[in-house]
């Protein structure tokens, strides 16, 4: 045994030695300390690394995801996340193996304390961009196939009660914030989409098309609560803007994203109601009129799932509810 491997073993054997860790922390704790090692096959095939070619194969798989129909917020993603690797491996993406994979999962871990959530959404970013590569012939085979899928944390995420919800209507001191919760209840629309809608988009019957993610369209409705509060809402306003959500004070322009988390988390806070966000209004309608009767088709239609399965998770649906529905309408 050579002496470099003499002390790789030492080291392994001194580093785990020292923490109190299990049998599914091992291989994590392994790839930071042999990470010290350049362990190479030898060959005489001289490779020379230019920096640029990595980011040309990083603009190309943006412009491939753009022509998709990915959101500029996936593709935002996507960009920042790879250049983040880049910087990380420092060596050209073609020479990049599973190992670097690995220890850069093992290294946000045990060392940067990083979520497995977060882990796992670099994960699917990698995946993506090497699926690409391979799919392009850049590389022969993908390396992400070798390495271990990061099991998701599974939280179950809980509606708002309608407790919760009475609360927040009393904590709105403004006609837009009325508007906004009643629209937020109905719609079951992401906020992406909610400072997107427009007041001639609205039709008679209540009814609005919307733009979801990847640029796909869907009809969502606006019950008699939402309809009665734009219309105490628009009665106000003095402005001649057609955005339906716009600032208070001149010159009324569209409402971004982030004033509209803002501003709910407020009311949140405002009225003793924790984890008051945009989207949790989407999960708390949709749950809501499952629970109510309608069929899991229509939710997951108007949510703008492609399938059920998503649908199932993503809504609140407690085991005592399903017992009660198999007592109901099982043989």
């Amino acid at each position: 045994m050579s002496d470099a491997r003499e002390m790789l073993v030492e080291d392994i054997c001194m580093y785990l030695g020292m923490k109190n860790i299990n049998i599914q922390d091992i291989k994590n704790e392994l790839y930071i300390v042999v990470n010290n090692y350049a362990v190479e096959k030898e060959t005489t095939e001289i490779v020379e690394y230019e920096g640029d070619v990595n980011e040309i194969l990083i603009k190309r798989f943006l412009a491939s995801k753009t022509i998709q129909g990915c959101t500029q917020r996936t593709i935002r993603f996507y960009a920042a996340e790879l250049k983040r690797f880049n910087a990380f491996v420092n060596k050209p993406f073609t020479q990049v193996t599973a190992d670097d994979i690995r220890y850069l999962t093992a290294k946000k871990l045990t060392i940067d304390k990083v979520s497995k959530t977060t882990v796992g959404n670099t994960q699917r970013c990698l995946s993506s961009f090497f699926t690409w590569m391979e799919k392009e012939e850049i590389t022969e085979k993908n390396i992400m196939l070798k390495v271990e899928k990061m099991k998701k944390e599974k939280k179950k995420k809980k509606a708002f009660t309608e407790t919760d919800i009475e609360k927040i209507r009393d904590g709105c001191k403004t006609e837009r914030d009325k508007c906004l919760v009643e629209v937020l209840l109905s719609t079951w629309c992401r906020v992406s989409e909610v400072i997107n809608m427009k007041i001639s988009d609205i039709k008679p019957d209540g009814s609005m098309t919307v733009l979801g993610k990847g640029e796909k369209e869907r009809t969502v409705y606006l019950n008699a609560k939402a309809q009665y509060q734009i219309d105490k809402y628009l009665s106000q306003r003095n402005d001649k803007e057609d955005w339906l959500f716009v600032a208070l004070d001149e010159p009324h322009e569209q409402l971004k994203k982030s004033a509209i988390e803002i501003r709910v988390r407020q009311i949140g806070r405002r009225q003793g109601v924790e984890n008051c966000h945009p989207h949790r209004f989407r999960r708390t309608g949709a749950t809501f009129a499952l629970r109510a009767g309608m069929p899991i088709e229509d939710v997951s239609r108007i949510l703008g799932h492609e399938q059920l399965s998503t649908t199932q998770i993503y809504l609140d649906i407690d085991d005592e509810k399903t017992h009660a529905s198999h007592k109901k309408y099982a043989m």
